[in-house]
């Protein structure tokens, strides 16, 4: 069939304006989203970062405190549940299901058990912005920067209850 056929050209013609036809066997998926703020429950509508954790929970850090959300509720945590400060900037899960948080006074503190707990270490974390939060498989803190990585070793955190 010659490219210069009016055939060729209407049903070139037919499928950029009507795509939607030639898929018409294929339903369309609908999307809902909904969109959570302080009314909702969070303590604040400024989130500065977010993670699912490994048993399902989202965990969003504020400027207000940590919130988990379990799809239907927030649980809020401040500085009177042990957090080291309200403002939050990262959240990372280690290898034992504890949840670690990065406060803006360079703390990390961590929810286990329903409790926050307090780093003892006198060991200060620098994060910066954009940098990575997580633990490697050893079980210790990593952040990554732009061109280098930092390891932390809290030896508190490795008591024959988690060896």
């Amino acid at each position: 069939m010659p490219l210069k056929s009016p055939f060729f050209k209407l049903l070139i013609l037919t499928l950029f304006l009507f795509p939607g036809r030639v898929y018409a066997d294929i339903p369309y998926q609908l999307v809902y989203l909904k969109n959570y703020s302080a009314p909702d429950g969070l303590p604040s509508s400024r989130v500065n970062y977010l993670m699912q954790d490994s048993r399902g929970f989202i965990w969003l850090a504020t400027d207000k405190g940590v919130s988990r959300f379990d799809g239907q509720h927030f649980k809020n945590f401040t500085s009177a549940d042990g957090l080291e400060n309200n403002e939050c900037f990262r959240i990372a899960e280690d290898n034992y299901h504890r949840i670690f948080f990065y406060c803006n006074n360079y703390r990390v503190c961590y929810y286990e058990n329903g409790l926050i707990h307090k780093l003892n270490s006198s060991q200060k974390v620098i994060v910066l912005p954009f940098a990575n939060f997580f633990f490697n498989r050893y079980n210790e803190l990593c952040v990554n920067y732009r061109l280098s990585t930092k390891v932390y070793h809290f030896e508190e955190l490795k008591s024959e209850r988690h060896a």
